[in-house]
């Protein structure tokens, strides 16, 4: 198997922008990318040759043992994130002791076949393949190498693994599905029939009756049959069955069609031209029932438009994840240079209310781009305990401004209910936007919206009908058992059926003005955490929408990677910061706010200079800040580094995607606290109390 690269430096290292930029762009591009050295294959590659071997193909089909070693002597220099997920691997190491695990039968005849393409003097190979993950589940992949040109003797090799696992189930049902339509074809019955040119008799055969639905015996005249036709199929039909008796031109028509029994069908009819002395003396032809075929063509159609469907929102999640990220980094620079600014100017300033402005303005942006996060599945939220009744008052006053003035506002809570286990800001931020489309929906009008609240349980086939009515494309699919209900019904406009079917589609909105991100949120918010959402209505009959979250009584005691303590009445004593940040709009700022509340910092511009400078004021820091997202080395890998050297020294993590995120990532291993970016001043004095007071 490929071995470990033998020191730890990132393989991508460069001085440059333009290679840390590559180098972030490997660690966060959404597919498996593994950075190997085959400079050992290629030497095996000249002893091959020295020693006359000019066929390799031939060579390693004959010469198992040749392919493995070259396997062998394949390094791993780097893997990016997505890969260790892919595999289902915590950690790079865990992945390489146990990456014999992934190789299949397929997996090595793909190797062999791209050593062979590489011997042979290819630079870039394409081929499909199979691996299995670390817990055993298989998986197609579509695996790419690539030589890279600037390095000699294949010293690095690039190897791309695409998920085509979801594109193949696709397939094998398209595949089903177009056998099924051949096996129709092949046993479904197809009538005969012949019409005289002179006398414009028909005959039929028996199979002709059961097609247009009628009782075996006389055949009906030309015109009466064609009668079966809607009026546009008829005039094509008959057309063509004119032009066939005068000029013997053959058709072959798909045409809607009406048996006697009143039952819509599909038939395709076809016709040829008998033709003696050069004329035309009768027509000759067959009716088949095809039905099951066009609707089969329907559903194929269907499978592949939901397929594109997915990809495209997929696709979306990942942009509008990747702009929230960046929108908090800059949001963080704008919010605490505000901060800071409007600390320091005096209060009667005429500036000042500009910069209050401001800061309410980028929270404002701050919110949308938590819209963003909760769309993609990548939203921040903590659990708490959260009693219902003390919610809901709490809330009241912001859901009756959202809703119109002329419209009532009710609820209705199960009195039983226990307290929950929610994210209270998630659980607001779905209630203000089923509210909110309630009361757009009574159009300014006069009219009713009622939010009810209840302990319900699904059962399997309950939530399979909800999610194939309103599918949310979850990682792994909702389990059954017991939800918590959030129904809110209006007395409006009700929607469309396509309305109702691009309801939670990013960007999609009714309403003249809109960023159609908030039911596109909730969407988000249920993906992230299991939930499904029924949506009931049509025109003028109002609408009614169903929200179900798993259903989860608050525990005795809860604990939470980003759980902060309260800010203290007096800090610890100021000392030395480390701050490792790769936006140097963000350092600056963080660092304007340590040295304002009297730290010392010392700043690192990537994971690699991080663990530079730990090393060099070791002794002198009191705690340190890494953002996770870095060049080099992301954060994850810098705090591993500072917790095996230094177990004891406070790590706060930050970054504008959420902290749950990195539970799998960080395992048992816990930072001394989690700084969500953008964040303000206060937020950045609770996560200092957090690291350096005890517990």
């Amino acid at each position: 198997m490929p071995k470990p690269p033998q020191d730890s430096d990132s393989p991508l290292a460069e001085s440059s922008r333009g290679k840390r930029d590559l180098e972030a762009l490997f660690g966060i591009l959404p597919i498996s990318v593994w950075v190997e050295d085959f400079s050992a294959a290629h030497a095996i590659r000249e002893r091959l040759k020295n020693e006359g071997v000019t066929d390799f193909r031939a060579h390693f089909l004959k010469h198992e043992e040749a392919v493995i070693e070259c396997l062998h002597a394949v390094e791993v220099l780097a893997v990016n994130a997505e890969t260790l997920r892919f595999h289902g691997a915590t950690t790079r190491d865990q992945l390489l002791k146990e990456l014999s695990k992934t190789f299949t039968k397929r997996s090595l005849e793909t190797f062999r076949e791209e050593l062979i393409e590489l011997f042979e003097g290819q630079v870039v190979t394409t081929h499909e393949s199979q691996i299995m993950t670390l817990g055993g589940d298989p998986r197609e992949v579509m695996v790419y190498v690539s030589v890279d040109p600037g390095v000699s003797n294949w010293a690095r090799v690039f190897v791309l693994l695409v998920d085509i696992t979801k594109q193949k189930e696709i397939e094998t049902e398209l595949r089903v599905q177009q056998a099924f339509l051949r096996e129709t074809e092949r046993v479904g019955q197809i009538g005969g029939w012949s019409l005289d040119a002179a006398t414009r008799e028909m005959r039929w055969t028996d199979e002709m009756y059961r097609i247009f639905g009628l009782d075996k015996g006389l055949v009906p005249p030309l015109d009466q049959a064609l009668l079966q036709y809607p009026l546009e199929a008829r005039e094509q039909l008959g057309s063509a069955l004119e032009a066939c008796l005068k000029e013997a031109r053959p058709y072959n028509l798909e045409l809607p069609f009406l048996d006697a029994r009143g039952r819509s069908r599909w038939t395709r009819s076809v016709g040829h031209a008998e033709v003696k002395n050069g004329t035309v003396v009768r027509v000759n032809g067959t009716l088949q029932d095809v039905t099951a075929h066009h609707a089969a063509e329907e559903l194929r159609r269907e499978l592949e438009a939901d397929a594109m469907h997915n990809q495209k929102l997929k696709s979306l999640g990942v942009l509008a994840g990747g702009i929230a990220h960046d929108f908090n980094n800059i949001l963080s620079a704008v919010i605490g240079n505000a901060e800071l600014a409007i600390a320091e100017i005096p209060f009667k300033s005429p500036c000042r209310q500009h910069l209050q402005e401001i800061y309410i303005e980028a929270q404002r942006a701050a919110r949308l781009a938590g819209q963003m996060l909760a769309y993609s599945g990548r939203g921040h939220f903590t659990k708490e305990v959260v009693h219902l009744p003390d919610f809901i008052e709490e809330l009241q006053a912001m859901l009756n401004v959202a809703v119109s003035k002329k419209a009532a506002l009710s609820f209705e809570i199960q009195a039983d209910l226990p307290p929950l286990f929610v994210d209270s800001s998630q659980l607001q931020q779905v209630l203000m936007n089923l509210v909110m489309n309630g009361s757009e929906a009574l159009e300014g009008e006069g009219g009713h919206v009622q939010v009810s609240m209840r302990r319900e349980t699904l059962g399997a086939r309950h939530l399979l009908q909800i999610e194939e009515e309103c599918p949310l494309m979850h990682e792994t699919p909702t389990a059954p058992g017991d939800f918590f209900l959030i129904q809110v019904t209006d007395d409006g406009c009700g929607m469309e059926i396509d309305t109702q079917r691009q309801l939670l589609a990013p960007f999609f909105t009714t309403k003249f003005t809109g960023r159609g991100l908030g039911m596109a949120a909730v969407a988000g918010i249920l993906r992230s955490q299991g939930g499904v959402i029924s949506i009931d209505s049509a025109p003028n009959m109002g609408t009614a929408m169903k929200v179900y979250l798993p259903f989860e009584v608050a525990p005795v005691m809860s604990e939470a990677v980003n759980a902060q303590a309260p800010k203290p009445s007096m800090g610890p004593t100021p000392g030395r910061v480390l701050i490792a940040e790769d936006e140097d709009a963000v350092l600056g700022i963080l660092t304007a706010i340590l040295e304002r509340l009297g730290y010392e910092v010392v700043q690192a511009h990537d994971g690699l200079h991080a663990i530079e400078m730990f090393e060099a004021f070791a002794d002198e820091l009191q705690l340190s800040i890494v953002d996770i997202t870095m060049p080099e080395l992301d954060g994850v890998e810098v705090f591993d580094r500072l917790h095996a050297a230094y177990p004891e020294h406070p790590v706060i993590l930050t970054s504008g995607y959420d902290a749950v995120g990195l539970i799998p990532r960080l395992g048992d291993r816990k930072p001394a606290a989690f700084l969500q970016k953008p964040f303000t001043i206060s937020d950045v004095e609770a996560a200092l109390a957090a690291a350096l007071l005890p517990a």
